[in-house]
């Protein structure tokens, strides 16, 4: 599984783009790039629709990093 990594400000509305991945792929391993301004009710949604983790702005290289060693661990990728 490849992990595919969303910007928040994409055109089309995250979400309906979250659904239209998990159509393709339903075992895709999304993560969403957020502002630090995110309300909670977001957060909760985009985890009910299958997002695998959330990253925030600003990213740092050690947050990439511990990403990956848990999607390494939960997912063999």
């Amino acid at each position: 599984m490849i992990p595919i990594i969303l910007n928040n400000s994409v055109d089309k509305n995250i979400k309906d783009v979250i659904r239209d991945l998990l159509n393709v792929d339903s075992g895709a391993n999304i993560i969403v790039e957020t502002a630090s301004d995110r309300s909670e009710q977001i957060i909760k949604d985009l985890f009910n629709l299958g997002v695998f983790s959330l990253i925030s702005k600003p990213i740092r290289f050690d947050d990439v990093k511990e990403l990956m060693k848990t999607l390494e661990s939960e997912h063999k990728i």
